[in-house]
């Protein structure tokens, strides 16, 4: 009896044992197929000139619902208990480098989305027969889509102004301290960068520049560029040598422009849409409903 009861219960944990490793081995190949998948999703998606706009369409689409739904509904509760970095801090780099365009699509279909709802939870309650609802409903409807528009533009805008503030700091520092015409050019730069009312020195906007300035050395300067070039586009090692620090310079000035340039012409079009057209159907819809009998 001993003996089959010793037999049984080795029996029993060998068994566990085999259902533990089915269980190991299922959720790897579970993992390894998903890898599979993705990057085979990856390819078709990189394949066309198509496919890879529409990855960035919906990429940009995606900031843009996720950071508006954490702002609106859940911005209070974020600062008050600081569950996020302060804002001068961060920024998504792949946003940064965004194409204009799409930034726009997706803050149209943003806004565009955001009507289409109204429209249909106006009109599946009240019905259409209803005019004084119907009408001022889908105006005010609309204002609010291109507030959603205005307000997805300036998601996309705040990364850039952030990476710009960021960058033109890092320069900043990275150039006062060298001796020479060029870097004395490349210093007037910066500070004609400072110019722009939307691009400050960051460190969480709390610090001057001289404390900024004595918290970092060469060394530490150097280490950050080559850790964080590419999202920059530059993707040449930064040696100690002036030649080196030349060039990554020249390339981070013509990038600064290229990105103030794009924020600027958002920013306009985002003032556009925030500040003249929406008002004129929000002010006509809840003009209507104010006359309408009752």
């Amino acid at each position: 009896m001993v003996y089959m009861a010793n037999t049984f219960l080795i029996i029993l944990r060998k068994g566990v044992i085999v259902v533990k490793a089915s269980k190991n081995n299922n959720m790897k190949n579970t993992k390894e197929n998903l890898k599979h998948y993705r990057k085979k999703i990856d390819r078709i998606f990189n394949r066309t000139a198509v496919l890879v706009g529409l990855k960035s369409y919906l990429y940009i689409f995606f900031v843009m619902f996720r950071d508006l739904l954490s702002k609106i509904f859940f911005g209070f509760i974020i600062s008050y208990f600081k569950l996020k970095k302060p804002s001068g801090e961060n920024y998504n780099s792949k946003i940064v480098t965004s194409n204009k365009k799409e930034v726009i699509a997706a803050a149209r279909t943003l806004g565009a989305t955001t009507s289409l709802i109204i429209i249909y939870v106006i009109i599946r309650y009240s019905g259409i027969n209803d005019l004084n609802i119907l009408v001022p409903g889908i105006l005010i409807a609309i204002a609010m889509g291109q507030q959603i528009e205005s307000a997805g533009m300036e998601v996309i805008i705040s990364h850039m102004r952030i990476s710009l503030s960021t960058w033109n700091t890092v320069l900043y520092i990275f150039a006062k301290r060298k001796r020479g015409h060029n870097w004395k050019e490349i210093v007037e730069e910066t500070e004609m960068f400072w110019m722009h009312p939307q691009i400050h020195p960051v460190s969480g906007f709390s610090e001057s520049l001289k404390k900024i300035e004595g918290k970092l050395s060469e060394d530490k300067i150097i280490r950050h560029i080559n850790k964080n070039r590419e999202e920059i586009n530059y993707y040449v090692h930064v040696e100690d040598n002036n030649s080196s620090k030349l060039e990554f310079t020249d390339h981070i000035i013509k990038f600064l422009h290229n990105i103030r340039d794009k924020h600027d012409s958002l920013y306009e079009i985002r003032e556009r849409i925030g500040t003249w057209t929406y008002i004129i159907y929000l002010g006509t819809g809840t003009i209507i409903w104010l006359i309408s009998p009752f």
